[in-house]
């Protein structure tokens, strides 16, 4: 447990020492939320994409290609390509209009001065709802982080989840957006050099053959032919709704407000341009790599094998017997861990951040503060922080599985955002009433696809998601879609200034 240990503390170390060091560079607000514009395309890039994926690359991806084949990858397409969607057709409107209403970084602040100064209800819902989604997913990847760190070390879950929280807060209030872009290259280095460690080790310890056999002899579900083919499931012949499920992942980083965010930061176009061709390569690249490591972690922990109850715990478990094994392999290990922390962390910073900038700017100053005047906001933003880690730290306590609520609370973000600000930068007539329709929309969708049981079949009542075998983003997109379409119509039109604003973001026109 040595290297283990000391692989944990050499990363909070360097978490800990980047945020000092940024400490007496982040004198503003602006500088704390979005790093006063001032990060590199690559550190946005990597940033951008880190923030919603690092759980995919390090989690999620390798554990269900181990289990089920790779016809579980074909959620890398849909991955990326949502991402270069999401940079290509969203990421230079959303910058135009940040810096046309002079530094808008939030998506409710967005939604307020894209739909007019007194767009109030709609502005209001975003945040709240913004809020409660940040909240929660945040304390579900403190609770995924905690559950596989005490699987590794075989302390109380709870006392380490408390921990991360606070170093993770400690971190973010030192630094906050300027710190966490530098942290994302730090990041990348540590996730690469995971999936080094992993093939190197399967390298030395299997050939190319012997790896191949170890995998038909580790029982995968239909044998090595159909675990290695992309139109196999879990052994047999893929179906649409499964292609369709793992697909519909792209539409879900498409509307993630981290990702969107993230486009508010940029500062021109040609910062925009690079930061997204950065995005696509890394995207691609460590998807790929996650896929494999999945394959070849099947061969590596056989004559250990992860049923569907624990195959989440395939990288804690990996690292676990690699720290069995001599003290090279123990290096691995602690290589790993470093890069299993480092993907979940960055998602837990960048979550904290879009949290405390939106309470402190869209419910604090205006609605507790009021009309105070803060000589130092910067220290108000800061405590917001540290009372929302204390929000994400009971949260976390509570006895849920984080890894299907957290996929549950992704999607359900995405469909709530995702088509609102999609349609908000290319439809000239939507108005506030419609974009407030559009999110509504999504969320009722979602409940009544996921939890009204509607459809009889044998003898019992079961939802639309049970019955089509089908989730549902695609459905609540396209009725958020036509809700807005429909209420901008028929509702107030929007005002000339709001006509002008739009056009000017069309055609470029920022000043």
């Amino acid at each position: 447990m040595t290297v283990l240990l000391i692989s944990t503390i050499l990363y909070a170390a360097i978490l800990l020492a980047l945020g000092a060091y940024f400490f007496g560079k982040v004198r503003t607000q602006n500088e704390f939320c979005i790093g006063a514009r001032n990060l590199k395309p690559s550190e946005i890039g990597f940033f951008g994409q880190l923030s919603e994926l690092g759980l995919f690359f390090m989690v999620l991806i390798p554990s269900y290609v181990y289990l089920n084949g790779t016809g579980g990858a074909w959620m890398i397409m849909g991955l990326f390509i949502g991402t270069l969607l999401s940079w290509y057709l969203m990421s230079y409107r959303l910058m135009r209009y940040s810096l046309k209403f002079k530094n808008v970084y939030s998506l409710p602040a967005y939604y307020g001065r894209r739909f007019g100064q007194r767009s109030g209800k709609l502005e209001m819902t975003a945040a709240v709802f913004s809020i409660i989604s940040e909240l929660c997913i945040t304390a579900l990847i403190v609770r995924i982080l905690g559950g596989l760190l005490a699987d590794i070390f075989s302390i109380n879950q709870y006392i380490l989840m408390a921990v991360i929280v606070l170093v993770v807060t400690a971190f973010v209030i030192l630094g906050g957006f300027l710190a966490a872009g530098r942290m994302s290259i730090v990041s990348i280095v540590m996730i690469f050099a995971a999936f080094t460690a992993i093939f190197l080790v399967c390298f030395f310890l299997f050939k190319a053959d012997d790896l191949i056999v170890a995998v038909m002899n580790s029982r995968v579900t239909g044998g090595v032919s159909k675990y290695l083919n992309l139109i196999y499931y879990k052994g047999k012949s893929i179906t649409v709704s499964q292609i369709y499920n793992q697909l519909s992942w792209g539409i879900v980083i498409m509307g993630l407000p981290g990702l969107l965010s993230k486009y508010m930061t940029l500062d021109k176009a040609r910062t925009a341009k690079h930061g997204g061709r950065t995005a696509f390569l890394f995207t691609l690249i460590t998807l790929f790599l996650a896929v494999v490591a999945g394959v070849v972690l099947r061969a590596f922990m056989y004559p250990a094998i992860l049923k569907k109850h624990n195959y989440f715990m395939l990288i804690s478990r990996t690292i676990k017997r690699l720290n069995s094994m001599s003290t090279v392999y123990k290096i691995a290990g602690g290589v790993v861990l470093a890069g299993l922390i480092a993907g979940l962390v960055i998602m837990m910073i960048s979550r904290m951040i879009t949290l405390s900038s939106v309470c402190y700017l869209e419910i604090v100053k205006p609605y507790i503060l009021k009309k105070k005047r803060i000589k130092k906001n910067l220290l108000a933003l800061r405590i917001t922080m540290a009372v929302m880690a204390v929000i994400i730290t009971l949260l976390s306590f509570i006895n849920v599985d984080p890894f299907r609520f957290i996929e549950f609370m992704l999607m359900l973000t995405a469909v709530f955002f995702g088509p609102a600000t999609f349609m908000s930068i290319y439809f000239r007539k939507m108005n506030k009433s419609g974009a407030l329709a559009g999110m509504l929309s999504a969320l009722f969708t979602t409940v009544i696809w996921e939890f009204l049981r509607v459809i009889p079949k044998g003898g019992e009542l079961l939802t639309l998601h049970d019955y089509l075998g089908m989730n549902f983003v695609a459905a609540a997109v396209v009725i958020s879609v036509i809700f807005i379409i429909i209420v901008s119509c028929v509702t107030k039109k929007v005002a000339e200034d709001v006509k002008l604003s739009f056009d000017d973001v069309k055609n470029r026109i920022i000043t």
